[in-house]
């Protein structure tokens, strides 16, 4: 009967052993909390080597890199496919493991970790906020590589403050299946990333004969700039300006620019956001659309946003007549949870909107139909 290197600290692998290989794995558990992740804000992780004491941590000449995870800044609700690998110095590791944990600024599990590899993966650590992997003992004399795939970890949609940076704390271990937890190798690593800005509003309203568009963001992380771009065919759209950011801010900051090379003989045109990082990642903002014809009806801008919960927002329209306008509010997963008909008048028009007193602090969307134009939305930040 052969032992079997129990990988990544104390747990159990029981692996029974005949003379055609391995039979059975009972279970192929990688505890939790050895990753290096702090378990409270400030304090120190515990790593694989309170078990594998054989040799410092990072000695082996070796390391554990991740492939696939977002680098500097992430995008909120997105899915990154990711593998792991663990290298070591010399070609004598017959067995691999591996964890990784997510957390945020509270120290607290943040974003979804899946996987698709379901014969090594330790899916009752996933249900814990990490993530581990131990490969079946390898019948070959050693290697000094091994790559974990099908792996995947999914951002929060809709980020918290404290969510805003997320690190990622992960270690391998190079064992050499002699059988004890002796002369195994473990590596560690750690990667930080943020969410570059939350755009809290972005409006755009007609100002004589230019476009006047308002924005207002918050929890700028590393924020270079934001360049406008702007389309008359809702397909193409070009650059317009580049707005400096404020670049690193926990508070709302204000931005507002005046497009006067607008082609205002253009029926309608759609303005958007990109939203540069320092390091050169961007993302895009909701795109906004506006009706230069006065003889057609839009809506100028909705405000206050944030607004406080239990509070009326304004909605500033200009119709082409007398009509209905119809406000629907849904969540950001597509729940509906109010559908308000008011009254407008020709010309300008200020209605006030209850969004209710049972909303919870967070993002919706508000979606504005006048008449029988086309359907705008805003989104509504609640505090």
């Amino acid at each position: 009967m052969k032992k079997i290197l129990i990988l990544l600290c104390s747990a159990t692998l029981l692996v029974i052993i005949g003379t055609s290989g391995i039979k059975k794995v009972q279970d192929n558990t990688a505890p939790t909390s050895y990753t290096g992740a702090p378990k409270t804000v400030g304090g120190k992780g515990s790593y694989c080597t309170s078990c594998h004491s054989s040799y410092a941590i990072n000695s082996g000449g070796g390391s554990v890199t991740v492939s696939g995870l977002p680098i500097s800044t992430y995008v909120a609700g997105q899915t990154y496919n990711f593998s792991v690998t663990v290298n070591h110095g010399t070609a004598d590791r017959k067995n691999w493991g591996f964890a990784i944990k997510a957390i945020d600024a509270a120290v607290a599990s943040v974003g979804t970790f899946a996987t698709t590899n379901t014969t090594i993966i330790n899916t009752a650590n996933i249900s814990k906020g990490e993530m581990g992997q131990l490969t079946p003992p390898q019948t070959l004399s050693g290697a000094n590589t091994y790559t974990f795939t099908g792996m995947s970890w999914t951002a929060p949609a809709t980020p918290t403050t404290n969510q805003k940076t997320v690190t990622f704390y992960y270690v391998g271990n190079a064992a050499n299946d002699d059988g004890s937890d002796k002369n195994d190798y473990i590596y560690s690593g750690s990667t930080a990333i943020t969410l570059p800005l939350t755009l809290v509003s972005f409006n755009v309203s007609l100002l004589g004969d230019n476009v006047l568009l308002n924005w207002e963001s918050t929890s700028e992380i590393n924020t270079d700039h934001c360049e406008i771009e702007r389309s008359a065919d809702g397909k193409n759209f070009s650059f317009v300006a580049s707005i400096v950011a404020t670049g690193n801010s926990s508070t709302t900051t204000n931005y507002s620019y005046t497009d006067n090379t607008a082609p205002v003989n253009s029926p309608v045109l759609e303005y958007r956001l990109k939203i540069v990082d320092k390091d050169g990642s961007f993302q895009y903002s909701p795109i906004r659309t506006i009706n230069t014809n006065s003889s057609e009806d839009f809506v100028r801008s909705v405000y206050p946003n944030p607004v406080i919960a239990g509070q009326p927002i304004k909605a500033d329209i200009v119709a082409s007549g007398n009509k209905n306008v119809v406000f629907d509010l849904y969540t950001t997963t597509g729940k509906k949870l109010a559908s308000i008909t008011n009254q407008v008048i020709s010309g300008d028009n200020i209605i006030n909107v209850s969004l209710g007193h049972y909303l919870i602090p967070g993002l919706y969307y508000l979606f504005i139909k006048i008449g029988n134009d086309k359907t705008q939305q805003t989104s509504i930040v609640v505090e």
